[in-house]
């Protein structure tokens, strides 16, 4: 797995899916509009949504320094803003953390993707579509620690309705690959 300064390039993030924040709505359709990553309506932090995203973004800070890889699961049915919290996160870090990367994945360049050399937040939007290659990429970067190649912090997020349907179909890692497991589950309800 190569080092993302080697590559002069990020081909890990979906940038589709981080577009700027829609600001004219004229000619889009309202359900253009409502999706998450165009932001169009501004995320409420007021409640459980609130403490949900201060949550999310201690887990993500907390040992910000060590290079280790923490995994989270956010579910929750259709529409409750599971990848709308997830983009919050994002969105946030880029305004206040200037050193962190984060964005969603692009589920067909995973495998290709290279060892983060900053601190990096992965979300993997609905990872049952590609199990295969969200678990060889969980086990790679916990491979490129085990190994001393990776020297940042990395957080994937893995966005799904239903967590069964993602953890059932993973392949389950090598035993030398085998990680110490610090999840972290969160369920998103209406």
């Amino acid at each position: 797995m190569p080092l993302v300064a080697e590559l002069g390039v990020d081909p890990l993030f979906d940038h589709s899916k981080f577009p700027p924040r829609m600001t004219d709505l004229r000619g889009e359709s309202l359900f253009d509009a409502l999706q998450f990553k165009y932001r169009a309506v501004d995320f409420i932090a007021d409640g459980d949504r609130g403490d949900l995203l201060e949550g999310a973004l201690a887990w993500v800070r907390e040992t910000e320094d060590l290079p280790e890889v923490k995994v989270a699961v956010v579910t929750g049915p259709g529409g409750v803003g599971k990848s709308r919290l997830a983009a919050e996160i994002c969105y946030q870090l880029a305004a206040s953390d200037l050193w962190w990367r984060a964005g969603f994945a692009d589920h067909q360049k995973l495998l290709a993707a290279p060892v983060p050399v900053v601190p990096t937040v992965v979300v993997v939007d609905y990872p049952e579509r590609h199990p295969e290659a969200v678990g060889d990429y969980i086990a790679s970067l916990h491979e490129a620690r085990r190994t001393g190649v990776l020297q940042a912090p990395v957080r994937v997020v893995l966005v799904s309705r239903d967590e069964r349907s993602w953890f059932e179909r993973a392949p389950e890692p090598r035993p030398a690959h085998r990680p110490p497991h610090r999840t972290r589950r969160t369920r998103v309800q209406r």
